[in-house]
């Protein structure tokens, strides 16, 4: 499937990179995460927690990668090839199945490698892990400590890592339950499509804009997405523009676990990438979960990081991402996402070379001579053409936020118009809310590529009339809808009340 645009009568919104790169500059925000009261900080979202950051980057590598190296001069989008399935199919967990990638499945064919087996869950929320020095991980290469998979991106972090296995123990659990792998891996889809509809897309849009375009009537479905029709490409206006909305959520710093409760140590704030200790105590991923026997240092603190052997233990204790997992929904240590908003976490102004695809060092021209994430956002966007937020703005037939009002450079260029990622942040900042972190042209843009997306999914829950199994263990077994939460209970990865 190639990429292409959504408003193709739209001129593109062209800029120098000195110009992108002075946006850029005035972007990273250097407020600090709090250790271990993560909620309430001034650049918190009040509303979103932090399992939304990252199952929305576990979502888009199941729908879209552009393996073309960081362009530096303009290109026709519908040159480029999506080399994912644009789909959710969960592809980036399964592959093409056990005959095409072997190197997934156990010897019967059926289930997911995975290291360590999970039992019943700990009254702290901690999971009981047998096997693998106590730590469930994905199955990994012995040489490399990389984790098997067909999508690499999926063990970018160790969050991220730990989202994927949480899929896999699901998907393991049906085959434990005598399903087949075609019925144990169509269950598993559907689930998830589930999760994407009423658990991430509402949190990220609201559910009135949903209803804009999809409507359910006496078990009737329909579907009317007017600015994409069809799924028959993969659109820029979503992959290289507002779904990057994204990156301002990320958190300098996450609270992953309690293995030293009565301490402050550094598993109360552990940086997601630190550059000069990259893999060594940070949630970079590449490696496996250090276990809670793992050497440590115990006088490793909250404000200096080890400088030697991985602290003990980064398994989750999802109760710190999803609150209701948590028996204190006002507990002080649970990581809420940063506000959607026109700054950006540090750490994604200094990439380690190491999580930069095709990029084996920061000065290679491969790295557009950069490791800030938001640069090559800008980049991509300039050279893949797309229009100016206004621009999409007028077309969607939003509220129009003119360029001047929102430059915060001295480039003239930003007074005619605004790159459609800045766009969507500012847009949020301004008119975000409680049920929604996106603006009106962010929310159309995402709501409408996710559902046309699912529509076009084999299998997909909007044409199977799919309704979630209620012998499930669930984390609210009286509500209908099932959620991430739902199946990290359903796997043992956390109890029903932490």
């Amino acid at each position: 499937m190639c990429f292409g645009r959504m408003f193709p009568q739209l001129s593109p919104f062209h800029y120098s990179d000195q110009a992108a790169a002075d946006l850029a500059a005035t972007m990273e925000n250097q407020a600090p995460d709090a250790p271990g009261v993560n909620r309430g900080t001034a650049d918190d979202s009040a509303t979103l927690p932090a399992e939304y950051t990252y199952l929305g980057q576990f979502i888009d590598h199941n729908l879209d990668f552009d393996q073309t190296s960081q362009p530096t001069a303009n290109l026709n989008p519908s040159s480029l090839t999506n080399f994912e399935s644009f789909r959710f199919d969960l592809n980036n967990v399964f592959g093409g199945g056990p005959a095409v990638d072997p190197q997934l499945y156990a010897r019967d064919h059926m289930h997911l490698l995975v290291s360590g087996t999970l039992g019943i869950p700990q009254p702290d929320g901690f999971p009981s892990v047998t096997g693998n020095d106590g730590v469930y991980d994905l199955a990994r290469d012995p040489l490399t400590g990389g984790a098997i998979l067909v999508e690499p991106r999926d063990d970018e972090t160790q969050i991220l890592s730990q989202i994927s296995a949480a899929f896999v123990a699901f998907y393991n659990d049906f085959v434990n339950r005598g399903d087949s792998y075609a019925r144990a891996r169509k269950l598993t889809e559907a689930y998830y499509q589930e999760i994407v509809l009423t658990d991430v897309l509402p949190a990220y849009v609201g559910q009135s804009t949903i209803a804009e375009y999809l409507s359910v009537s006496h078990g009737r479905v329909r579907l009317n997405t007017p600015n994409f029709p069809n799924a028959n490409f993969t659109p820029i206006e979503f992959s290289v523009g507002a779904y990057r909305f994204g990156h301002s959520l990320v958190r300098d710093d996450y609270h992953i676990n309690d293995i030293f409760p009565s301490t402050d140590d550094i598993d109360d704030n552990v940086p997601i990438f630190d550059i000069d200790h990259f893999q060594w105590g940070d949630l970079s991923g590449g490696s496996p979960l250090p276990g809670t026997n793992a050497s440590t240092t115990t006088t490793c603190t909250s404000t200096s990081l080890c400088n030697g052997p991985n602290p003990a233990g980064h398994q989750i204790q999802w109760r710190y991402f999803v609150p209701a997992l948590d028996a204190d929904p006002n507990d002080p240590g649970i990581n809420f996402a940063r506000q959607t908003q026109t700054t950006i976490s540090p750490a994604l102004f200094n990439l380690p070379a190491e999580t930069i695809a095709g990029c084996p060092d920061t000065a290679d021209p491969a790295c557009n001579g950069s490791g800030s994430l938001i640069a090559r956002d800008f980049a991509r966007g300039n050279y893949d053409g797309l229009a100016s937020g206004q621009d999409i703005a007028r077309a969607l037939g939003c509220h129009v936020i003119s360029a001047p009002s929102i430059n915060p450079t001295r480039d003239a260029v930003f007074n005619s118009g605004t790159p459609l990622l800045y766009y969507v942040l500012a847009e949020a900042q301004k008119t975000g809310g409680p049920d929604r972190v996106l603006g009106c042209v962010g929310s159309a843009i995402v709501a409408q590529t996710f559902l046309r997306a699912l529509w076009a999914t084999p299998n997909s829950i909007l044409r199977t009339g799919f309704r979630p199994d209620p012998a499930l263990v669930k984390l609210a077994p009286e509500t209908p809808k099932f959620s991430f939460g739902d199946l990290l209970v359903d796997t043992g990865l956390a109890p029903r009340t932490s």
